[in-house]
């Protein structure tokens, strides 16, 4: 019973650290990001995540930081980024949802994401005159276990 205690005290000062942290916060951001959405949402993972609380509090701030620098919020209902404990550091790990949107910021603006099951007709070569041909079969169960291959294009 007396850890309890321990682990709220060590989030409230994580979250006492955030909200130290949020005019530093806003001069990296891009003006995209909501910086009251940014804390609430980095607030939670601390609730939400007991582990981070073991964590050295600096590499929170670098965590932060960085999701603050790309303009992703620190969610994994968002999926934009996670903030996973590791050795005792929190390591910010961009989720592909975050890494699309990052893309889609600079030159990549319009990238489609396909799936291949095993029911659609599917093609693709290689060379002088390179072609994929993707005709999607409609009439099935979308089921993982069908899943081939997936693809990006732009």
């Amino acid at each position: 019973m007396s850890q309890v205690p321990a682990l709220i005290q060590r989030q409230q000062q994580l979250v006492r650290s955030i909200e130290d942290s949020l005019p530093r916060l806003k001069e990296v951001a891009p003006p995209s990001v909501d910086l009251d959405k940014f804390k609430r949402l980095a607030m939670a993972y601390v609730y939400n995540n007991p582990a981070l609380a073991d964590c050295d509090p600096v590499s929170l701030r670098a965590a932060l930081f960085e999701c603050a620098t790309y303009g992703l919020y620190p969610s994994s209902v968002l999926n934009e980024a996670y903030l996973i404990p590791f050795k005792n550091k929190v390591k910010m790990i961009p989720h592909w949802i975050g890494l699309l949107k990052l893309a889609k910021r600079g030159a990549l603006k319009d990238l489609r994401a396909y799936v291949v099951y095993k029911q659609d007709e599917f093609s693709i070569e290689y060379g002088f005159n390179e072609s994929l041909i993707h005709r999607p079969n409609f009439d099935h169960d979308f089921k993982d276990e069908d899943i081939t291959g997936c693809y990006v294009v732009k």
